[in-house]
């Protein structure tokens, strides 16, 4: 009995100490989840090319990774020019941008 009851702690210890090591690094359907740097890179790019900006001028207030995509707020200038980008992370392509201007 006590040697059941061993195996099954170890067990469970196995499994939880192995779920806690793994990263999401592919989507459900397996496949590859760009990097959150290349998501920031992607969302540079448009809006650089749709505000006429230097890369400088932009800054990158937050990202998070949700439901597949990642969100990318921005701000140009605090009163006056700011957004968010979703970016498709398992493409890498631009899903929705939203921007404020005055």
């Amino acid at each position: 009995m006590k040697r059941t009851i061993f195996v099954l702690v170890l067990l469970l210890l196995y499994v939880f100490l192995g779920a806690c090591g793994t990263t999401e690094t592919r989507s459900s359907e397996g496949e590859d989840i760009i990097s959150e740097d290349k998501a920031i890179s992607n969302a540079i790019e448009v809006i650089t090319e749709d505000f006429q900006e230097d890369k400088e001028n932009i800054e990158i207030k937050s990202v998070k990774l949700d439901s597949g995509y990642y969100v990318v707020e921005w701000v140009i200038d605090e009163d006056c020019e700011f957004g968010s980008i979703t970016i498709d992370a398992n493409s890498g392509d631009l899903h929705e941008f939203t921007v404020t201007e005055c």
